[in-house]
C-alpha cells in the first residue's frame, strides 16, 4: 500500500485530486494544508500541517510518502516554495512526483511563468526521481474565481485579449489525469499538455455564461496598460 501526499489539498486543483483518489483502494492519502484542524471534505485522508516557509512541516509531510502530487500557489514566491519541496524530496522515500506545470514550460524563451515552471521541471529531473509533468492551459475556473466579482456585480469581465481564442481546461479534468498518473504505471518520464475540448474567445465565453445564467454577460476588451495597472493595484508584481 502506497502513501500519496497531495499538496494544495484545499485548493482548486488539489481538492479535486484528493476527491478523485478517495475511493481508490490500497492507497493512503495524506493531505497537506495550512489548517489541518479545519472541517475538511475528504474523510479518507489524513490532513497534515504544511507551510512552504517552514522546512520542518515540509519534511514531516513528506516522511514515509511514496508519491507526491505537487502544485504550488500562483504567488511571487512560487519558485522558492516549490524548490523547498523538491529539496526535501531528495532525501525522502518518494518514488514518483506528479507536478502541475504550465503549457509552454519546455520553451525557455516563452512566458515568464513558463520559464519558472521550466526551471522547476529541470530541478525535478535532476533528482533522478520518476516524474510526470502536467502542463495545463488556462483554467475554466478562472471565470468563477478571479472574474467572478465583476461578473456578479457588473455582468461583465475584463481582459486585454481581443478576439484571441484559448483552450481553457476544467480543473476536474486536470485532476482526472493526475489521478491516473498517480495510480497507473506508464506515465513516468512523460509531460502532458492539457487543454479543453475547443478554443474559445472571451466573446464566446460571455455568450455561454449569458445562456447559462439567464443574464446578459459582456466581455470588455481593455488596453494592456489598463490591465497592468489593475493587476498592480491588486498586488501582482
Amino acid at each position: 500500500m502506497s502513501t500519496i501526499l497531495i499538496l494544495g489539498a484545499t485548493g482548486t486543483t488539489g481538492q479535486q485530486v484528493l476527491q478523485r483518489l478517495a475511493d481508490i483502494p490500497d492507497i493512503r492519502l495524506r493531505a497537506a494544508t495550512r489548517h489541518p484542524e479545519a472541517n475538511h471534505k475528504v474523510n479518507a485522508a489524513e490532513y497534515v500541517k504544511f507551510d512552504y516557509t517552514e522546512k520542518a512541516t515540509i519534511e514531516k509531510a513528506i516522511k514515509g510518502v511514496q508519491k507526491v502530487f505537487l502544485v504550488t500557489p500562483f504567488v511571487p514566491e512560487l519558485f522558492e516554495y516549490e524548490k523547498a519541496v523538491i529539496d526535501a524530496v531528495k532525501d525522502a522515500s518518494v518514488e514518483h512526483i506528479v507536478k502541475v506545470s504550465v503549457t509552454g514550460a519546455e520553451d525557455r524563451h516563452g512566458t515568464a511563468i513558463g520559464k519558472i515552471h521550466g526551471n522547476l521541471e529541470s530541478l525535478i529531473s535532476e533528482t533522478g526521481i520518476p516524474y510526470t509533468f502536467l502542463r495545463p492551459f488556462s483554467f475554466m475556473q478562472n471565470f468563477s474565481n478571479h472574474a467572478s466579482y465583476t461578473i456578479r456585480s457588473q455582468n461583465a469581465f475584463y481582459q486585454p485579449a481581443g478576439d484571441g481564442k484559448i483552450n481553457s481546461i476544467d480543473t476536474r479534468d486536470i485532476a482526472a489525469v493526475a489521478a491516473k498518473a498517480l495510480t497507473e504505471n506508464g506515465h513516468e518520464g512523460k509531460a502532458y499538455t492539457l487543454t479543453g475540448p475547443e478554443p474559445l474567445s472571451n466573446a464566446r465565453v460571455a455568450e455561454i455564461l449569458s445562456s447559462v445564467t439567464g443574464r446578459e454577460i459582456k466581455y470588455i476588451d481593455i488596453p494592456e496598460d489598463q490591465a497592468r495597472r489593475a493587476m498592480r493595484e491588486a498586488g501582482m508584481p
